[in-house]
């Protein structure tokens, strides 16, 4: 698989001075928290308005997600439990929230799957919010 910094050294002549960090990122401008396992070349499959995922060049498996709406969600959800179990709980309602009714069963058993095997991901890669975006959400929500 071509990582991303590859890539672009091998066809631009561009060299990316910072190495790559994998951690889940808050971007609050549009509200949506997107994570990228390593710096492969990422093809966005969306799911829903809330899920998209993001596969690698073959579409043979998940490298990152991105999760929008998520500080509406924060807000809404008055989460309680620990940062690290966040991002699970989040997927675990929005799996929910739109409801079987709006999709047909074939679609809602993918959606559901998809859900599922993006849970997976997260538990498998162990992954959190950066630190700094947790405090930039907690401080909306406290304002």
């Amino acid at each position: 698989m071509n990582k991303l910094k590859e890539a672009l050294k091998a066809d631009f002549g561009v060299d990316l001075s910072v190495e790559f960090t994998k951690c889940a990122c808050y971007y609050s401008s549009i509200d949506c928290v997107e994570y990228l396992a390593d710096d492969f070349l990422a093809i966005a499959d969306r799911i829903d308005p809330f899920l998209t995922v993001l596969w690698n060049e073959d579409f043979s498996d998940y490298v990152g997600f991105k999760l929008k709406g998520f500080r509406a969600w924060y807000v809404d959800s008055n989460y309680k439990g620990s940062d690290f179990n966040l991002l699970v709980k989040a997927l675990e309602d929005f799996v929910t929230k739109m409801g079987d009714e709006m999709f047909s069963e074939d679609e809602a058993g993918k959606r559901k799957t998809v859900y599922k095997n993006v849970i997976d991901f997260v538990n498998r890669e162990n992954i959190g919010i950066a630190a700094n975006d947790m405090e930039e959400i907690k401080a909306v929500v406290a304002a």
